[in-house]
């Protein structure tokens, strides 16, 4: 396109360069002169009419090669912002990426921890032989404690005496239980967060978080309410069939 209007111009101003001379030789035809003031005259015809319509061109031909570089430096601009533009969401991607990738790793590594530190867990004051016989006979402490407690519908305050009970005490792991839990909190992806929480759940005993949940909420402020917000919270059926209500609908459920 650019060939094409710069052949056109080229063409227009050769046209209107010659029209002064075709007109001059049109109308006085003859011989060429001898004399210095005919070629003088003639100069000057030719000065005012093709001097004039060259100069007009040329501004013509700088006002054209102006608005096109204008043009060009405007797309190349918009160019320019654009690779500039799909840069930053790759940056963006990128270090989202990054981002998500050493959270993973991060909770991975406090979710061994954990299993490390409940996998060593010593229960001789609460006379439990192993994390099985002690979550039997702190379930046993909690359904009784919701025998005694039939109106009572406070799931924390039932569990935490039946805990109680048997005097254990969970403080390191439960410092490693927080930071996983702030992990998963902090994430923003609720799928990437379903992820992380289905990884604690497989790696650690449900029934074991509950009850380490359950020290947490009497040992840190504000835990319980951040934990159901956050749905961390989710007892197992186990310790939900301790209340008949919810063992008598699950029945219906299941025969329904």
């Amino acid at each position: 396109m650019r060939k094409i209007l710069i052949i056109l111009i080229a063409l227009i101003a050769v046209l209107l360069a010659l029209s002064p001379l075709v007109f001059y030789f049109f109308n006085f035809s003859g011989d060429f002169s001898t004399s210095n003031s005919d070629w003088g005259s003639f100069g000057s015809y030719v000065g005012g009419t093709v001097g004039a319509t060259l100069s007009g061109l040329s501004f013509i031909v700088l006002a054209i090669t102006l608005i096109i570089t204008i043009k060009h430096n405007v797309e190349e601009r918009k160019t320019t912002r654009e690779s500039l533009e799909l840069t930053k969401i790759s940056y963006k991607e990128q270090i989202e990426h990054q981002r998500k990738e050493f959270n993973l790793l991060l909770i991975n590594s406090y979710i061994d921890t954990l299993d490390k530190q409940l996998t060593s867990k010593v229960y001789n004051e609460a006379k439990c032989d192993d994390e099985k016989d002690f979550c039997d006979k702190v379930l046993k402490w909690f359904k009784h404690f919701v025998e005694v407690n039939p109106e009572s519908k406070d799931v924390f305050t039932l569990a935490f005496c039946a805990l109680n009970e048997l005097h254990v005490r969970y403080d390191t792991e439960c410092i490693t239980l927080g930071s996983i839990e702030k992990i998963i909190i902090s994430e923003p992806d609720d799928e990437v967060q379903h992820h992380f929480r289905a990884q604690l759940m497989a790696k650690i005993n449900p029934e074991l978080v509950f009850w380490l949940q359950i020290y947490l909420c009497h040992c840190s402020e504000g835990y319980k309410d951040k934990i159901i917000a956050n749905k961390l919270f989710q007892p197992t059926v186990r310790i939900l069939d301790a209340f008949p209500e919810h063992c008598k609908k699950r029945k219906e459920d299941k025969d329904a």
